[in-house]
């Protein structure tokens, strides 16, 4: 289940889920916490994907406010860093910084299922050295969801600060989530 008041975080999300994790097999979402509160009572899912900033609620309030999160893994998503401390207090499973990459959304996803003892596998592979794309193109994050750029098409990836303009052979310009180390990283 996902929890966000914002409809295009919940569509990436759940495009990401249903591509790189095949044990998801359905999902439920709502853009109203209030509406969220009465589907996890009556839903009960194992996995929640809520937000910390939504109009009016505050989702580690929300959490706070749940009877038993014992047999729910919960993860919490913002753009902000600062609520991960309190996040982490009430033993949600995870934080992630929006916008969620793909190799934190796999690695949350990892964590999972050791936890829950499933034996289902992600489809690709992930580690320090290679992002989930196929072989010869990087995975990059975009506001509109994930795109797969050629490394042979960048001609220039200019570093700004935790993100990166990479200037493409078609002349283009796209910014990405990733900062120089992590665009390298990802063409060994």
């Amino acid at each position: 289940m996902i929890i966000d008041d914002d409809i295009i975080s919940i569509k990436t999300l759940e495009n990401a889920l249903l591509r790189y994790c095949p044990l998801i097999t359905a999902i439920n979402y709502t853009t109203s916490p209030e509406e969220g509160i009465s589907l996890i009572n009556s839903e009960k899912p194992r996995i929640l994907f809520i937000d910390v900033n939504m109009p009016g609620y505050n989702g580690l309030d929300i959490i706070e406010g749940m009877p038993n999160t014992s047999d729910i893994d919960i993860v919490v998503g913002s753009g902000y860093s600062e609520y991960a401390l309190r996040a982490l207090r009430l033993s949600v499973t995870d934080y992630l910084i929006k916008p969620v990459s793909p190799l934190d959304l796999l690695r949350v996803m990892k964590k999972i299922e050791q936890k829950r003892g499933s034996s289902g596998q992600p489809t690709m592979e992930a580690d320090d050295n290679k992002e989930l794309a196929p072989n010869g193109k990087i995975a990059v994050q975009l506001k509109d969801g994930i795109q797969f750029i050629d490394i042979n098409e960048i001609v220039m990836a200019e570093a700004l600060g935790s993100y990166s303009k990479l200037h493409l052979t078609n002349k283009t310009n796209i910014t990405v989530t990733k900062n120089l180390t992590t665009i390298r990283k990802s063409e060994k």
